[in-house]
């Protein structure tokens, strides 16, 4: 009877011990399972923020400034089967992300040698329109370097139309490269400053034609009196083209002074100087007719 007793409590004794090792397993388990859930959970979660991150990147202004420019990277290796986009497109794209992209943009120049993305880096620092971008596009105008790009930068600032751009501008129009020249006195007459026309009188004089049509149109543009004289010396100019342009010029500015002149220039033997002086008679006298003079 005793042995049974002794029997039934060690019976009794290793149930109870392997209840309790089988409670032990489960929560070790449990824990184990609990400490998986979270290592998975945060593995996901840093997935999630990784992948974020990159998202945002890619879809903020420095982002998609590296993706365009990469574009503009691979246009040198195009070919007849594969051109690319043009490089005014991706300028284009550019400029529609709007001031945030003048930072990326302008350490994008700073350290950029190929030619393509310097093209759509400053030609889209113009379509901005935004006067931070000025400081770059002057620095690029005034470099001793290829002369398309300082043609680009010099038409971009005009773009942006501030007045501030007008005393580096000025220089561009005095500069020993032709087209520099030109753009510079374009972008002169967009951004219509009167502290400008003495430069593109002075330019009206430049030895090449193309240099004085773009002057002529420019003094056009700003519609300064202090034009008129320079302007109807203009219409005797050897180029056609320049006569044109100034005639233009004196329609715009519509000063009674010129007509005399103008009615000169209708026996011009250039059909286009002679309707441009017809039209700018016109305006003339209608602007007389209105101010009743």
């Amino acid at each position: 009877m005793g042995n049974v007793f002794f029997l039934d409590s060690n019976l009794d004794s290793n149930f109870d011990s392997n209840m309790e090792y089988r409670a032990t397993r489960s929560e070790a388990g449990q824990r184990r399972r609990q400490r998986d859930f979270w290592l998975v959970g945060l593995g996901v979660l840093i997935v999630a923020i990784v992948a974020g991150c990159l998202l945002i990147h890619h879809y903020s202004p420095s982002g998609q400034v590296s993706s365009l420019l990469a574009e503009a990277r691979g246009l040198k290796y195009r070919t007849v089967f594969n051109p690319g986009r043009p490089l005014d497109d991706i300028a284009n794209d550019l400029a529609e992300l709007g001031s945030p992209a003048i930072p990326p943009l302008d350490s994008a120049l700073a350290s950029e040698s190929d030619h393509h993305v310097r093209h759509a880096i400053i030609a889209a620092l113009g379509k901005i329109r935004d006067s931070k971008a000025l400081p770059t596009l002057e620095k690029e105008l005034s470099s001793a370097d290829d002369e398309t790009l300082r043609c680009i930068a010099a038409r971009s600032m005009g773009e942006i139309r501030d007045s501030s751009a007008v005393p580096a501008l000025v220089i561009g129009a005095r500069d020993s490269k032709k087209w520099v020249r030109m753009m510079s006195a374009n972008s002169l007459g967009e951004i219509g400053d009167r502290a400008a026309v003495p430069s593109l009188v002075e330019a009206l004089s430049d030895s090449e034609a193309d240099v004085r049509k773009f002057a002529a149109d420019a003094l056009g543009a700003i519609k300064d009196p202090r034009a008129v004289k320079p302007l109807i010396a203009a219409l005797q100019d050897p180029d056609s083209g320049v006569r044109y342009f100034a005639a233009s010029g004196l329609g715009a500015i519509k000063d009674p002074q010129a007509l005399s002149s103008l009615q000169k220039a209708l026996h011009d033997h250039d059909d286009e100087v002679r309707s441009a002086s017809s039209r700018a008679i016109t305006q003339i006298k209608n602007q007389a007719l209105e101010t009743g003079f």
